[in-house]
């Protein structure tokens, strides 16, 4: 009852007050009598299945929207980068904030606003690391403010519906970006018949001009294997996580298989490709 009393409307309006960072100052007040138990708690079972399964949750987005910013940004921002920042700021942020649950990571308008300010400085011949320094400067500057007059309180405004529009967005560009690796490597690797490459071979030796670029040749199974690597993973994930509403196996076993269907489906089929295509995958950016 107690707890449902301050995180009611009624005691949320009585602590807000015209002092500064005033909201800040009872948040951290809260805080402090559980901040001993987020540690201790972490090493109970239950817990630390939930820290396992939010691990692999977040790993797979950030290496995914990793690699998109990677190919927005010319790799001035990538992969590397990305794991990299979510693990520092998810350390800080559960060290020193006052809702350690929330989870920092890389999303769908994180890509659009980084690919967006990428074409800017393009555009500008600016550099992006440069501008991306000032605008975090900026939006560390505009959160402070927002903090210093409990700009907060403004959420109860917030509904589901806006939520699910992020939600829809994220999943959208998760496929729209899948369709179009397959149809960019189908583009570079064209299903052809024998005498297609068997020109583009003599073309491409007959070539007299010097050239950047080396020649390259087409593989037409390329684009066969991208689709059967697509879709065998989004099968087995969704066979994996259709387990859990099953009788198959035991109890735990179908809650480990239902948690970490995704990640399972993606190390298998990984697993499998390197060793039978035992090729570079992931770029990873020269800046690191």
């Amino acid at each position: 009852e107690e707890v449902k009393r301050d995180l009611s409307n009624e005691s949320i309006e009585e602590e807000r007050s015209l002092r500064i960072f005033n909201g800040a100052f009872h948040d951290f007040k809260k805080r402090i009598p559980h901040y001993i138990s987020d540690f201790s708690d972490a090493f109970e079972y239950r817990c630390l299945v939930t820290v396992i399964f939010m691990f692999f949750a977040c790993i797979a987005p950030s290496i995914t929207f990793g690699g998109l910013m990677g190919k927005y940004t010319d790799e001035r921002m990538g992969t590397t980068e990305t794991l990299l920042a979510q693990a520092l700021c998810g350390v800080l942020w559960g060290l020193l904030s006052c809702q350690p649950l929330i989870i920092q990571s890389a999303t769908g308008p994180v890509l659009i606003f980084e690919a967006s300010l990428y074409r800017l400085c393009t555009v500008l011949e600016l550099d992006l690391l440069t501008v991306r320094f000032f605008a975090g400067i900026w939006i560390f500057v505009i959160c402070l403010i927002v903090v210093a007059f409990e700009g907060s309180w403004m959420l109860k405004y917030v509904t589901r519906f806006t939520e699910e529009i992020f939600a829809v967005m994220i999943s959208g560009i998760f496929i729209f970006e899948s369709i179009n690796f397959i149809r960019k490597t189908n583009s570079d690797n064209p299903v052809e018949d024998y005498s297609f490459y068997e020109h583009q071979h003599h073309d491409c030796n007959e070539t007299t001009e010097v050239s950047s670029r080396p020649c390259q040749y087409g593989e037409p199974n390329t684009t066969l294997l991208t689709g059967l690597i697509l879709f065998m993973t989004f099968f087995l994930a969704c066979v994996l996580r259709y387990v859990r509403s099953t009788i198959w196996f035991g109890k735990h076993v179908r809650n480990i298989f239902g948690d970490f269907g995704v990640f399972i489906a993606i190390s298998v089929v990984a697993f499998l490709t390197q060793q039978l295509f035992p090729d570079p995958i992931l770029a990873v950016s020269s800046s690191t």
